[in-house]
């Protein structure tokens, strides 16, 4: 069994380590609105998969980037899929 702090050590951890940290920029822009606290809802740790009904899964900040930017615009949602399709095939 590996201890958690051989792991964090390891070069093994370093993408997981990088990960964690990339998440810590991507929170420090606070919304000027704190939609949870208006609905009355708390937070949690999700230290299960990331189930749908968990709120599924933390987004990377290139994917918010993204999702802020096209929910500005009206677009075909089949031509954005094989779009995506298209470069993720590269």
């Amino acid at each position: 069994m590996l201890l958690r702090r051989r792991f964090l050590q390891s070069k093994v951890s370093l993408p997981f380590l990088g990960m964690w940290l990339g998440r810590g920029q991507a929170m420090a822009a606070k919304p000027q609105r704190d939609f949870l606290k208006e609905l009355n809802l708390r937070t949690f740790i999700n230290a299960a998969e990331p189930f749908t009904a968990l709120s599924g899964s933390l987004m990377p900040p290139d994917v918010l980037e993204a999702w802020q930017y096209a929910a500005t615009r009206h677009v075909r949602l089949d031509d954005v899929h094989d779009a995506v399709g298209k470069k993720m095939r590269r």
